[in-house]
């Protein structure tokens, strides 16, 4: 198996978990009660902001134009 072989099949099973976490974490908050679930959506919201990387440093943070 090469390196690429390697790489793709990390990538392939990260990505199979995230799926498979993401549909585990809706439908528990789905069975939630209101009041909780009302809590967990809030948590569940975030906000992220792109840096540019140069030279292994974080640069500042640059709001980009949404295309």
């Amino acid at each position: 198996m090469t390196n690429a072989d390697e790489e793709l099949n990390i990538e392939l099973i990260e990505n199979s978990y995230n799926k498979y976490a993401a549909i585990a974490a809706r439908a528990t908050r789905r069975a939630l009660k209101e009041d909780l679930r009302i809590r967990a959506e809030r948590r569940e919201a975030t906000d992220i902001r792109p840096y540019r990387w140069e030279d292994g440093k974080q640069g500042e943070y640059k709001e980009e134009a949404k295309k």
